[in-house]
């Protein structure tokens, strides 16, 4: 049965959850409930089966000293993290071309399908990315988009609800 190691990361947005298996860092989400839902069905899918320890190797550590540093505002590139990147063929062609846009810029996602070959699939590289913004392919730092574009869209949904 495979482990992954489960820690949570402080940042100024709320906490977030990190999990990894010996391989590398495989979820970095905020702690919403909601959010783990989707978490939890990849998980089943594509890391089967597995269970889930308390632990904090090191590139969870560097992961952490890294977020520490993005929100203070120090360093946008992500450090060169391992990671345990498993999906369908198609998102993995997609993760992998969005590792390669340099941090501060930004892609369409028409840009990233016509990068991994498939001109008209702009639509699933969305599904691929469904978390990030729809008008715009986020930045190369990785982490931070995922942390930023997260939050807004959620916050969005908060204030969409409360209105």
């Amino acid at each position: 049965m495979l482990t992954l190691q489960r820690a949570f990361l402080d940042t100024p947005l709320g906490p977030m959850l990190a999990l990894a298996s010996d391989e590398g860092l495989c979820a970095l989400e905020f702690h919403a409930e909601r959010r783990h839902v989707r978490l939890d069905a990849r998980l089943k899918r594509w890391f089967p089966p597995h269970e889930i320890v308390d632990g904090r190797p090191a590139f969870t550590e560097i992961t952490a000293r890294w977020l520490a540093g993005y929100f203070a505002g120090d360093n946008a590139v992500p450090p060169d993290v391992p990671l345990d990147l498993r999906g369908a063929p198609f998102e993995l062609q997609v993760w992998r071309a969005l590792r390669t846009i340099p941090a501060g810029s930004t892609a369409s996602y028409g840009a990233i399908a016509r990068t991994v070959g498939s001109p008209d699939a702009s639509r699933a590289v969305e599904r691929s990315e469904s978390g990030f913004d729809h008008r715009s392919m986020p930045s190369g730092d990785w982490i931070g988009r995922i942390a930023g574009w997260i939050w807004r869209r959620d916050r969005e949904e908060e204030v969409a609800f409360e209105s």
